[in-house]
């Protein structure tokens, strides 16, 4: 029975995906355009939508005041001979609203991690195999690939490490809290 529930749920988000792919090709938009939109939409919500909702949390709590900071954006500078080497690659800053997505990515490939090793714990009601969730977890990964190659790069494309300590801090905390419900 479980089978047919993670079934049902794969059919949605392919037709879904095909359906917006159709848009995107009907517009006369490429299927990078495509991509990089579903890219782009998933880094939105886990970035500057999440610290949005912080800040106007914080606001209605009395807590903070909402600051609105315009930031620095590199404009790549072109020249019709040849192409830019750095073109879409993101530019990265203490700021916390790079916070989330290094912490959602840091997260995703520590479980991975821990599932590919078999270091999950078994538990007495485990019923699925995991295919679903690793499924979603390959899709972060991917969506999150600006951020995966900003663990690596040198100087403003690379995560600063304050960022990435943050990050590591929380990806522990979840998974220290995670690891306790399951043995409560």
């Amino acid at each position: 029975m479980q089978d047919l529930g993670i079934c049902i749920s794969i059919a949605f988000f392919v037709s879904y995906k095909i359906y917006t792919i159709s848009e995107y090709l009907s517009a006369g938009l490429s299927y990078r355009a495509w991509w990089n939109n579903q890219r782009m939409s998933r880094i939105t919500r886990m970035n500057a939508g999440f610290c949005a909702f912080v800040c106007i949390l914080l606001k209605l709590l009395r807590i903070s005041d909402t600051v609105f900071d315009i930031t620095k954006k590199d404009v790549p500078v072109r020249d019709d001979a040849e192409d830019d080497k750095d073109a879409g690659r993101f530019t990265f800053d203490e700021s916390l609203v790079f916070l989330s997505g290094t912490t959602i990515l840091l997260l995703q490939l520590t479980i991975m991690f821990i599932k590919l090793l078999g270091l999950q714990p078994l538990m007495p009601t485990h019923n699925g195999s995991g295919v679903g969730e690793i499924f979603c977890s390959i899709y972060l990964i991917i969506c999150l690939w600006p951020f995966f190659r900003g663990l690596f790069e040198k100087g403003k494309y690379r995560i600063p490490f304050s960022l990435v300590s943050k990050s590591i801090i929380l990806t522990w905390c979840f998974i220290h809290l995670c690891k306790r419900t399951m043995h409560d």
